[in-house]
């Protein structure tokens, strides 16, 4: 009897019928009993055994006047083969009645990995005593090619919340030529470095990875499928167990472990966001949450957890950040964690806006002075340098727009950066100068040009003279 990497039972026996058989169990199902000998096959123990999906029977068979020990093959799901014998001279040692002796009814096999048979037994050996004879046979077909792995299972041990360390598993091609091959599971939890390959003389690695996630204490089994159209004893399966065991202790367990901001300097602050954290273990978490950055804050620093998830929100201040990139730690802690500290990751990205920042307190006041032969009508605009260019963008002017009222933007004038007013001048009467509004934008030394900030009202009447 022997159990091959799928879970699949294989089994092999005789009976005074004069018969070998075997039988499998393949998928949680018995196949039909199959009779593999063709030959009188006496009461014996005969021996199967299988390795990369190739599964070797062993047995006594009646061979002319003699008795002599045979072998059969099957690969993967595929008819068994002709008996074939491997004694001549070292035959079976018979009793009186012509029947194998009871202690040379045991015929033993193995298989390696690189597709021979070893079978060993009790037989007649030299100057015809008894002895103990030693065989080796080829199984695969050397015409295709084989899969063959190092490993038939992988186990896995971790504990609730907890990611166990990855292994691997390698394969190769024992056979003729190369294989294209594809690897699947059938596990959500269970994941594969890689999934498609070409399988040759040289050992690949292939990397395995589980994520158990929320699941819970308790034995979880899955199966790697190995696929190859070319290959002789494909497909091949890799079986997986993933053991889980129950924490004793408080566990803090991590939705997250890093969190990206973007800003650009002197801009607005970019909105919160969150992590959230749990016991994953036993008993009660009592944590604290601390920065260590002080333009990075943290809501609520402490609190409890049993099973449920709370929700931390994080906060950056870039108010006072130059333009670069910046690196904070969020910590975690509980001293009774069986994992304490853990911690979270938050990377800011500063960037230099694209266009500078706009003029500030952009003002119009309209100016009327009607004497008995003078009449003047005036728009006064004025407003302030941004102060959050400094150090960002060199400006270098100042650009002003007028538009009537529900109409287009025409460009009206450029002053000097030293500048910050304007005069609009020489209009006939107050309901041609009233038809305008106003925008005013900054440009900095590469042409760049700021947004145009719309003027508002300051009020103004009677006549001003400019300075």
């Amino acid at each position: 009897m022997d159990i091959d990497s799928s879970r699949n039972l294989h089994i092999a026996y005789s009976n005074w019928s004069g018969n070998f058989f075997v039988r499998s169990r393949m998928g949680g199902s018995w196949d039909r009993t199959q009779i593999v000998s063709n030959g009188h096959a006496p009461l014996q123990f005969g021996d199967i055994r299988q390795r990369n999906g190739m599964v070797a029977a062993a047995f006594t068979q009646k061979s002319s006047d003699r008795y002599a020990v045979y072998y059969t093959v099957r690969f993967g799901t595929n008819p068994w083969s002709k008996p074939v014998p491997v004694s001549s001279g070292d035959v079976i040692s018979r009793t009186s009645e012509g029947y194998p002796d009871d202690g040379n009814r045991h015929v033993q096999v193995c298989v390696d990995s690189n597709g021979y048979a070893h079978l060993v037994w009790e037989g007649r050996g030299v100057n015809g005593l008894s002895d103990i004879i030693y065989k080796k046979v080829k199984l695969s077909e050397p015409d295709f090619p084989f899969i063959e792995v190092d490993r038939f299972a992988l186990d896995f041990l971790t504990e609730e919340g907890n990611i166990p360390s990855p292994q691997s598993f390698s394969l190769r091609n024992s056979g003729k030529g190369t294989f294209d091959y594809s690897i699947s599971t059938n596990r959500d939890w269970l994941t594969i470095g890689r999934t498609q390959g070409t399988g040759g003389d040289s050992w690949e690695s292939i990397q395995v990875d589980v994520r158990p996630g929320d699941r819970g204490a308790g034995t979880y089994s899955g199966t790697i499928t190995i696929t190859s159209g070319e290959a002789l004893n494909s497909p091949l399966t890799i079986a997986v167990n993933l053991v889980i065991e129950q924490r004793k202790t408080p566990s803090i367990q991590l939705n997250k472990t890093d969190i990206s901001f973007f800003a650009y300097a002197r801009g607005d602050i970019p909105a919160s966001q969150s992590f959230q954290l749990r016991n994953s273990g036993r008993e009660r978490l009592d944590y604290t949450v601390s920065s260590n950055k002080t333009w990075l804050t943290v809501s609520p620093t402490r609190g409890v957890s049993t099973t449920e998830w709370d929700t931390i929100d994080v906060s950056v201040d870039t108010s006072s950040l130059d333009v670069g990139n910046y690196i904070g730690q969020i910590q975690i802690q509980d001293p009774a964690a069986d994992n304490s500290p853990q911690s979270v990751s938050v990377i800011v990205q500063v960037d230099k806006p694209p266009v500078p920042y706009a003029p500030t307190a952009v003002t119009l006041s309209k100016y009327s002075h009607e004497g008995l032969y003078l009449k003047i009508f005036k728009n006064r605009l004025r407003w302030a340098g941004n102060p959050k260019n400094l150090g960002l963008f060199n400006i270098v002017k100042y650009r002003i727009w007028r538009a009537v009222k529900g109409g287009d933007l025409s460009h009206l004038a450029d002053v000097g950066s030293d500048v910050a007013e304007y005069y609009d001048r020489d209009f006939s009467t107050a309901e041609e100068r009233d038809r305008y509004i106003y925008f005013v934008a900054c440009l900095d030394s590469d042409n760049v040009e700021s947004e145009r900030i719309l003027s508002t009202e300051a009020g103004g009447s009677g006549f001003e003279s400019e300075a």
